[in-house]
Order: structure tokens, then sequence, then C-alpha cells
């Protein structure tokens, strides 16, 4: 496992948490709306971090509840954790986890990522 990964397994667990959340409240997620939450969040952070606002995409309504869910939890965190939970940290943690929904989505079909995270986040 690479080291980043494993010091950081708090914050993928936490970012996992909130997509079966976001699952458990929405019919039909799919991994594609997943993926589209995370990218947006993505996007958003990479601007903030060059010191650009960008208008928020709309989002479809499925999508836009993962995001928001993410959201909050990276929210939560940076309010209980403090400085020590990076801007940086997130962007790495989101590009980590979208990279996984990708591998899972493109080898077992349009929910391979859900249906994987659901057997290991409860």
């Amino acid at each position: 496992m690479d080291d980043w990964i494993e010091e950081h397994l708090d914050i993928l667990q936490n970012i996992e948490f909130a997509i079966v959340q976001a699952d458990n409240q929405t019919d039909g997620l799919t991994d594609w709306e997943v993926e589209d939450a995370l990218s947006e969040l993505i996007c958003r952070g990479n601007a903030f971090q060059r010191g650009r606002e960008t208008e928020p995409r709309s989002l479809p309504p499925k999508a836009q509840a993962v995001a928001d869910m993410v959201e909050d939890i990276l929210a939560f965190r940076i309010e209980d954790l403090g400085a020590e939970d990076t801007l940086a940290e997130h962007l790495r943690a989101l590009k980590t986890v979208r990279a996984s929904v990708k591998r899972h989505r493109r080898i077992h079909g349009r929910r391979g990522y859900l249906d994987f995270i659901r057997e290991h986040v409860r």
C-alpha cells in the first residue's frame, strides 16, 4: 500500500463513508455520478488553491447529493482537526478515491465502486 494512503486512511474512509451515506439517501446512484461529484470538488479545490474564484458547476441532483455529503465531511475535518488537515491532503484524497471509482467501474460496471465500498464501509 502507498505510504501516503496508509498515513491518510482516516480521510479516505471519511470520504467513502460520505459516499455511502449519499448512496443510502439517493435511489439509483451510479459510479458515474460519484465520479462527477468528486471531479467537481477537485476542480473547486484546485481553483481555490490557485486563488481563483469559480462558479460551482451545476451538478445533476444525484451527483450534487454526493458532492454535498463529501463537502460536509471535509468541512467537519477542517473544523475538528484544524490546519493539520490541509486542502492539499483533501485534494489528494479526492483524487485517490476518484481513481478507485474509475477502476472499479471499468472492471465491475456502473455500480462497481459503490458495491465494493458497501462491503467495507458501514
